[in-house]
């Protein structure tokens, strides 16, 4: 049995950045070859472009372990080159 706070093997614990009462963490990027929003379709295939997906540092070591896998999928947004959240 696992206790609340303990950490099980394979996992890392890391600092969180700091919060708000609501807000996102961006833990990578996709890059795509569509450069605005209009090019951009609504719904990947699986025939589409080649995309790769960036994963920032604390969480490289979180996802290693898809790279045992042949398909994952991503819960991705638009941001506009330049904007800042």
């Amino acid at each position: 049995m696992v206790r609340e706070n303990e950490i099980r093997k394979a996992e890392v614990s890391v600092a969180m950045p700091p919060t708000t009462d609501a807000g996102l963490v961006f833990i990578g990027r996709i890059c795509t070859p569509w450069t605005s929003r209009m090019e951009t379709p609504r719904q990947g295939r699986s025939d589409g472009p080649l995309c790769r997906i960036e994963i920032f540092e604390p969480w490289v070591a979180a996802l290693d372990s898809l790279a045992q896998f042949d398909v994952s999928k991503s819960l991705t947004g638009y941001t506009a080159p330049g904007a800042s959240w």
